[in-house]
């Protein structure tokens, strides 16, 4: 299995910043994560991979069209429900014909950026979020997400105005092969002031000295942060559907 694991990891680091999930389940979290793959003739043609190490179980489906239909419905009978899908847009049909108790579905745009074509626009001070200002990113995230984010989504940049926490830009995915820029959020009383235009450039000028390639996920509709990510060079590259079993757990 071993051997099968590497393989795909030599396919998925083809598209680093649409796989970029994917990589960390394979680097760090191997333990709590199933796979399937399909080949044909000792050439990858399609994989599920179900991580198992949250509240919900989250899948990632891709591959040919053949290779989908197959897998889809190898995958509906081994689903922990409830559970976050994650599969190309053209491919959301072939899901949804399977799956039973859908509660929604959403469309994700997966956005990313290579170093040299990045325009950072950084306008306010900002510094790295510490454990020391957890209390502040609870005030701001809530607990039970400021608690994740410091644990484990660092480094966490934030702007402070008058001593509180504002705005932030967290670390959802630290690789050599690609990062992942997450948990943005600006406190509604201090929104289009450009603090989530700064803390994002900050996150990203620090992402590339270590990395090549920077990478989001956000909805489709959140047209606001499309911009602030457009302004600063992220173009989509994917579009996917997120499909909700048994929960309606919004992007």
């Amino acid at each position: 299995m071993d051997s099968m694991l590497e393989e795909l990891r030599e396919h998925v680091l083809r598209k680093p910043d649409v796989y970029a999930f994917i990589l960390l389940d394979l680097e760090r979290y191997r333990h709590v994560t199933e796979f399937i793959i399909a080949e044909r003739e000792g050439v990858i043609e399609g994989f599920v991979v179900m991580f198992r190490g949250g509240v919900l179980m989250s899948v990632i489906i891709d591959g040919t069209h053949e290779a989908v239909e197959f897998l889809v419905e190898k995958f509906s009978k081994m689903l922990r429900k409830p559970a976050i899908i994650n599969v190309p847009r053209e491919y959301e049909d072939k899901v949804l014909k399977v799956l039973k108790n859908v509660v929604a579905v959403y469309s994700v745009d997966v956005m990313s950026v290579r170093k040299g074509e990045e325009r950072l626009i950084i306008k306010h001070p900002y510094r790295e979020v510490v454990e020391g200002d957890y209390k502040q990113l609870a005030n701001l995230l809530g607990e039970r997400r400021a608690r994740r984010v410091i644990a484990s989504y660092r480094p966490v940049f934030g702007i402070f105005v008058n001593s509180q926490l504002v705005s932030t830009a967290a670390t959802l995915v630290k690789l050599k092969e690609v990062w992942m820029l997450g948990a943005v959020y600006t406190h509604p009383e201090y929104r289009n002031r450009g603090f989530a235009t700064s803390v994002c450039s900050a996150w990203l000028k620090h992402a590339f000295e270590n990395t090549n390639i920077a990478t989001l996920w956000v909805r489709s509709d959140n047209l606001p942060a499309k911009r602030v990510y457009e302004k600063l060079g992220f173009k989509t590259v994917r579009v996917n559907s997120w499909i909700c079993v048994e929960v309606d757990k919004k992007p």
